[in-house]
């Protein structure tokens, strides 16, 4: 397995994801906040396991970085400097289901999977992969009520909505629980200990999932750990 992971990520966070596979570092973008300048999920999206779809300004340093059997398509969208514009990549693929705010989404990847059929859910959160903790093929975990009310009367997918306020980030109330995971396989990992919330807790053991936590912190938005084959 290999891993994007904010470069700024703690030593020991990385070293407890390397026993999982190999790890690759984002890069710095320009935005407004200086919390999210490193998140990977602002900057590249992986449409299937071996193909994604980059901000043009980072796609040089993707494709020096990333192995060779990572095909990379150059975006059409730069990532704006303040919010809704800096979200174009920010988008979750959940099973055959993917959501996003179609307004500000990159379109070849908004091209890429309608062509294969995939459902695209409009939802009103540009930042839609830091909002959704994917957990199986087709459920997921959000603090986002908009993200709840727009996918939970869908069939083939599922969702249960917990509080906010169990994840950390600089500089605001808190973090994004999509920011602070990632789906790698069947294992959801966490940056930081997910039980210490006990919503998450819950959800977590009802839905019977597996986990890895890379610290017995608090869990913080790191921008998402991305997986790829």
């Amino acid at each position: 397995m290999n891993f994007i992971v904010d470069k700024r990520m703690p030593t020991n966070m990385i070293q407890r994801l390397n026993e999982l596979g190999r790890i690759y570092t984002s890069t710095y973008i320009k935005t407004e906040d200086a919390a999210i300048c490193a998140h990977p999920d602002m900057q590249i999206h992986f449409v299937n396991e071996n193909t994604a779809v980059t901000a043009p300004e980072v796609y040089d340093y993707y494709a020096q970085v990333l192995p060779n059997s990572v095909s990379l398509i150059k975006g059409f969208l730069p990532i704006g400097f303040t919010y809704p514009k800096n979200c174009a990549y920010n988008i979750a693929r959940i099973g055959s289901n993917v959501i996003c705010n179609i307004k500000y989404a990159e379109p070849q990847i908004i091209e890429f999977y309608r062509a294969l059929g995939y459902r695209i859910i409009n939802v009103k959160q540009g930042y839609a992969k830091c909002s959704i903790c994917p957990i199986s093929e087709n459920s997921f975990i959000t603090e986002d009520v908009g993200i709840y009310k727009a996918v939970s009367p869908l069939s083939g997918i599922s969702v249960k909505l917990i509080p906010y306020g169990s994840v950390r980030l600089d500089g605001y109330s808190y973090g994004f629980i999509g920011g602070a995971t990632g789906l790698c396989g069947d294992t959801v990992v966490f940056c930081g200990n997910a039980f210490k919330n006990p919503y998450l807790k819950k959800a977590a053991e009802e839905a019977k999932i597996k986990t890895y936590m890379l610290s017995n912190d608090n869990l913080y938005d790191y921008g998402s750990i991305i997986c790829f084959l």
